[in-house]
C-alpha cells in the first residue's frame, strides 16, 4: 500500500527541521509513498520552496488577506511557477 500525506498548519516550513524531515523522509519510505502535499502560508523564500518541490509532489499556498504583504506574496508564487514552468 501507498499512502498520501497531506501536511498543512500552522506553517509547516516554520520547524527549521521540516525540510530535512522531507528528505529523510523521501530516501526512507519513498516506496510507500504515493504523494506528500503541503499547504504553507508562502512566508518562505523563493529558494527554499525550491528545495521543498524536489521532496514533495504538491505545494498549496493559503492566503491570509489580514496578514500578507499581496504583491511579496504573488511575486513569490509567480516565480516559483515561472521556474517551474519556464515556458
Amino acid at each position: 500500500m501507498r499512502y498520501k500525506i497531506a501536511i498543512t498548519g500552522g506553517e509547516p516550513t516554520a520547524n527549521k527541521n521540516f525540510l530535512p524531515f522531507m528528505i529523510w523522509l523521501r530516501q526512507n519510505y519513498n516506496e510507500y509513498l504515493h504523494q506528500i502535499l503541503v499547504t504553507t502560508n508562502g512566508s518562505a523564500s523563493l529558494r527554499y520552496y525550491s528545495n521543498l518541490l524536489e521532496q514533495v509532489d504538491n505545494i498549496s499556498f493559503s492566503l491570509h488577506s489580514e496578514h500578507v504583504d499581496e504583491k511579496k506574496f504573488f511575486s513569490m508564487v509567480l516565480a516559483l511557477k515561472k521556474k517551474l514552468l519556464p515556458n
